[in-house]
């Protein structure tokens, strides 16, 4: 039990790390429009359905590399289950922040779909590094 609790917080502490490291990339390469004030919400709103398509795009390698590096370590320090709850922790966030900003329908769809398929891969990849006799 503590193996899993310890897996769900540094999954989700490294998770979210990834999530900002490639969101910051993103961010550098294709940044939001100067005038997007961050702290208004309709500002906020509008720079957001005004940035190009590569800027979702980032996004969403951001979240897919989050599940996987969250769900990757949760499944090595505990175990599939602890990745599972990294995965939905992750994707609630997400679709929290899609539901408050203006996206296209793609993106939803993208996004909802990156954190199950890369946290399915990340906790086979994170217990098969496990030592045999860590498996929960």
């Amino acid at each position: 039990m503590v193996r899993n609790i310890a897996g769900v917080v540094v999954g989700l502490a490294l998770g979210v790390l990834a999530i900002l490291l490639v969101e910051m990339v993103g961010q550098a390469i294709v940044p939001l429009p100067l005038d997007a004030e961050r702290s208004d919400p309709a500002m906020l709103a509008a720079a957001v359905a005004s940035v190009p398509m590569t800027a979702f795009l980032f996004v969403v390698l951001a979240w897919a590399a989050g599940a996987f590096v969250g769900a990757w370590i949760a499944a090595r320090l505990g175990s599939r289950g602890a990745a599972a709850v990294v995965v939905v922790i992750l994707l609630l966030t997400s679709v929290y922040n899609m539901a408050v900003l203006p996206n296209p329908l793609w993106f939803w769809v993208l996004g909802v779909l990156a954190f199950p398929a890369l946290g399915v891969l990340g906790a086979r990849m994170g217990e098969r590094g496990r030592p045999a006799s860590a498996h929960v």
